[in-house]
């Protein structure tokens, strides 16, 4: 048969078997085991040699496919370029070994070697997730047609068709067109495979992102069951919502003395009473440790038609102990996988965490209301002993005067030994303060003088007490008081955007950029051995800055002989979380 004819006659079969070989391919490799292993980036070195044996396999099935009319070259080669050297060096090695067995020529088999460690390298040129070149295929395609090689008719090896190029180049150019024609083949083919190869990659890439986007979703919803607190229902939102979102058998969570949510039917009791399930409750709430087994070691009195298995029991911990525990059961008729059994491990971290955060949030909060009372036990005691003298030498002067400082002293106090740290209206802590500035003023008479500027509609917010009276004791007491001719305090509280702006200035004596460091981030002496400071600056720092955040902005001015000014915003979503608290 003449070579042109025998070319032609190798294209169209080599092409139909070519074409076939890719759709087989494509089917495999749209099973997820298969794609999750092409797709994967780092890989041990167990698993690089499990996969250029697999790759390997592939090659050689595709020899036999192909009838042995050459070998197929561009497999180790894309595998390479894929999976990195060792995958594909390894299957260019399982593939020449086989050339070798069966008695294909020895330049064949180097091509073979070749093909692996070229396509890795030709892999290491292109930027990870980047589309592949147009030179990939061609190069693919080209060394493909190199190791094209049989002696059986019509084939012909490739020495064979070289050697004919001088006898033909000036008699036909059939034999140009059917060259390229080949080539042009093998190219086309190699690109469509590589075309496949991409687009199961972006196939995981979508499933993967897919599953990223709706486990955060999940996590966002089962963040806000969490924050509710591990009651009836809350545990039956959250079991719920996993369940389906992980599409597993069944979810529950369980305390120590009780089940708070179990999908199955009665009768499925818990606890149970035996030495077995004891010892499962302390590996679980007092070791802290994972627990996997029958359900019936947790649940006693299992249906007899209950479809449930084994269950893989998750710590949820708030950081001091122990609280609850996650469980993901199984049935008989499904399974979930050790990737899931990562993933739910996962979010039981992430549980965890948040239970911890909220255990730290109630001991803030705790620590909150103990300095709130300790600043109450300052304030009392040295203001009422301050108001008393004025009033004891006011009820010789002025009798009437005595007598409305006593009612304000009254109002005062009452609203001091009354409050228990729940949040009041703006418009009651102004009326507060003015009970103490009424007092004050009785004191230092025409020496303190005192400015207003509060807008009406910030009345009805709420703040928690004690804010702003500490700070304008403090520009009494230490502004002020020390100068002589006195002073005058300003009370600013204005919107502002989003925020609430408080703000005490006074113009009294002022201090020292020292002076005003030591005061916002020292805090007071515990006992008498310091000298005293004003009780207010640095609680009220502490609790506006606990309450509200960094986006409170609290900040202190002061200049030496011209005053001190204080100013700090109420923060509205931090004003709604703190009423929530």
């Amino acid at each position: 048969m003449p070579i042109k004819t025998a070319l032609l006659q190798n294209v169209i079969e080599f092409f139909c078997k070519f074409s076939f070989f890719i759709i087989l391919f494509y089917i495999v490799a749209r099973y997820t085991a298969f794609s999750q292993l092409l797709y994967r980036k780092e890989l041990k070195r167990k698993e690089e040699l499990l996969l250029a044996a697999v790759f390997g396999i592939i090659s050689i099935a595709f020899f036999i496919v192909i009838n042995e009319a050459g070998a197929p070259l561009f497999l180790p080669l894309f595998f390479g370029m894929y999976s990195g050297m060792v995958v594909g060096a390894g299957a260019s090695v399982i593939l020449a070994v086989y050339t070798f067995i069966i008695g294909q020529p020895l330049y064949t088999i180097g091509l073979c070697l070749l093909a692996g460690p070229l396509g890795a390298l030709m892999g290491m040129r292109i930027p990870p997730g980047g589309k592949k070149p147009f030179y990939v295929p061609l190069i693919a395609g080209f060394i493909t047609l190199l190791g094209f090689s049989t002696s059986d008719t019509p084939f012909y090896s490739m020495p064979t068709i070289i050697s004919t190029i001088p006898d033909l180049m000036f008699t036909s150019q059939t034999w140009y067109f059917s060259l390229v024609l080949y080539l042009a083949v093998y190219a086309a083919g190699c690109y469509l495979l590589l075309a496949f190869l991409e687009l199961i990659i972006a196939e995981e890439d979508r499933k993967s992102a897919l599953q990223t986007d709706n486990i955060l979703r999940l996590v966002g919803k089962a963040l806000d069951q969490i924050r509710e607190g591990i009651s009836q229902e809350s545990a039956r939102k959250l079991c719920e919502n996993l369940r389906k979102a992980l599409d597993i058998p069944g979810v529950c969570i369980i305390k120590k003395h009780e089940s708070t949510y179990f999908p199955g039917r009665s009768p499925h009791e818990y606890p149970q009473d035996s030495d077995t399930f004891r010892n499962i409750q302390k590996r679980i709430f007092e070791e802290g440790l994972v627990f996997e087994g029958n359900h019936t070691l947790i649940f006693g009195k299992c249906p007899r038609d209950c479809d449930f298995t084994s269950i893989f029991l998750l710590p949820l911990s708030d950081g001091q102990k122990v609280v609850a525990a996650l469980g993901f059961i199984q049935s008989r008729r499904q399974a979930f996988s050790h990737s899931e059994q990562n993933l739910v491990t996962g979010l039981s971290l992430i549980f965890s965490s948040e239970l911890t955060r909220s255990k730290l949030e109630e001991q803030r909060m705790a620590l909150e209301s103990a300095k709130f009372k300790l600043l109450q036990a300052q304030i009392n005691p040295h203001f009422l002993f301050n108001s008393l003298n004025t009033i004891a030498w006011m009820t010789g002067k002025d009798p009437q005067k005595a007598e409305e400082l006593i009612i304000h002293l009254s109002t005062f106090m009452r609203q001091s030994f009354d409050q228990k740290g729940e949040f009041v209206t703006l418009r009651k802590e102004i009326e507060y303060l003015k009970s103490y500035l009424f007092i004050e003023k009785a004191r230092f008479m025409e020496k303190l003088q005192v400015h207003y500027a509060i807008d009406d509609q910030v009345l009805s917010h709420s703040i928690p007490p004690f804010l702003i009276q500490p700070l304008v004791e403090n520009s009494i007491k230490h502004g002020l008081s020390k100068k002589k001719e006195g002073g005058t305090i300003h009370v600013t509280i204005q919107p502002e955007e989003e925020k609430i702006k408080v703000e005490v200035s006074d113009n009294g004596v002022g201090c020292s950029p020292e002076r005003l460091h030591e005061i916002l981030h020292t805090p007071p002496p515990q006992d008498d051995s310091g000298p005293r400071r004003g009780i207010g600056v640095f609680n009220v720092k502490e609790r506006v800055v606990a309450l509200f955040g960094p986006e409170s902005k609290f900040e202190m001015e002061s200049t030496q002989g011209e005053g001190t000014k204080v100013r700090f915003y109420i923060v509205e979503k931090g004003e709604k979380q703190c009423q929530q608290n």
